[in-house]
């Protein structure tokens, strides 16, 4: 049987993806059934969303439990495909980039038609009517994928509401500067595992920008130091850094500002921010050891 990456590859020993018949050993196979993440949340939020609001993001666990690690997040509107509901818990898989893990069922819905707009600032609010004034149903993060029922006024109606329509754009129309993208995250909190402005983490910081350019790359670090451009060098002396290189440590990803800075989204401060690279590899020294490769689109 071949070896595959068990983040990427919805295999467990009593049950495995149908798709994956000839090349892992499972008792049962399963097509998966598309679902689309509509996260409902149970508490009122911030005092200015009510009960039964609709959340950015779930989160993607290790295992079928709430105080599982969190492996990373879905967001508001992305398509699954789900192997397994049980017990409250779906185990998934994401279209987005592939990820596996466990999600509460509630917060998921029956894939509707495919989407035609995404979210193109950090985040924004869904309203109940198409007026600034009344009451907000959702929260959304940049990226999500909309499907627009229409427009009404300065606003696109979509499933959960009406969105203000300058705060979407349609499919196949992309921001043009990645590095631009990944500075309006400056000041979001770290989460390990979070992919939004109300917090996220090194990989999910490059993953949000590049995909607002149109550019798909994997979920984590490893994955991306093996996929994203090409490599220019592995010592920060012996190559002339430019604005948009990718640098790497085990487990950590910056992005070059410009020649000498760099913006990423850290535990050391505990949020996105900026520092001159060769500060921040000589903090880092000591933990995480040197620079393991330098990378360009």
């Amino acid at each position: 049987m071949t070896q595959f990456d068990p983040r990427l590859t919805p295999a467990r020993d009593d049950l495995a993806a149908d798709f994956l018949r000839n090349h892992v050993k499972a008792q049962n196979y399963v097509a998966g059934v598309s679902k689309q993440v509509r996260p409902v949340g149970n508490e009122p939020a911030q005092g200015y969303i009510g009960p039964g609001y609709i959340k950015p993001c779930t989160p993607l666990l290790k295992y079928p439990r709430a105080d599982a690690p969190r492996e990373t997040e879905l967001l508001y509107g992305e398509e699954v495909l789900v192997f397994e509901d049980s017990q409250g818990w779906s185990w998934v898989q994401s279209q987005r980039d592939d990820y596996v893990g466990y999600t509460p069922s509630q917060n998921l819905t029956l894939f509707q038609e495919k989407t035609t707009h995404s979210v193109s600032v950090l985040r924004t609010f869904v309203f109940s009517e198409p007026d600034i004034k009344s009451t907000p149903t959702a929260l959304v993060s940049m990226n999500s994928p909309l499907k627009s029922l229409g427009e009404e006024g300065r606003f696109l109606k979509i499933q959960d509401g009406f969105i203000i329509a300058d705060h979407v754009r349609e499919n196949g129309v992309y921001s043009r500067d990645f590095v631009d993208v990944a500075h309006h995250f400056l000041g979001t909190p770290y989460l390990w595992g979070g992919r939004t402005s109300l917090g996220l983490d090194c990989s999910a910081l490059v993953q949000n920008a590049l995909a607002s350019t149109g550019v798909h790359v994997p979920r984590d670090t490893d994955m991306q130091e093996k996929s994203v451009g090409e490599e220019v060098g592995s010592e920060l002396a012996n190559v002339n850094l430019q604005r948009g290189d990718f640098i790497f440590w085990k487990g950590h990803i910056g992005i070059m500002l410009d020649e000498t800075d760099m913006i990423h989204a850290n535990g050391t401060w505990m949020q996105v921010t900026i520092n001159p690279v060769a500060e921040f590899a000589e903090h880092v020294l000591a933990q995480s050891g040197p620079v393991t490769s330098i990378r360009r689109l």
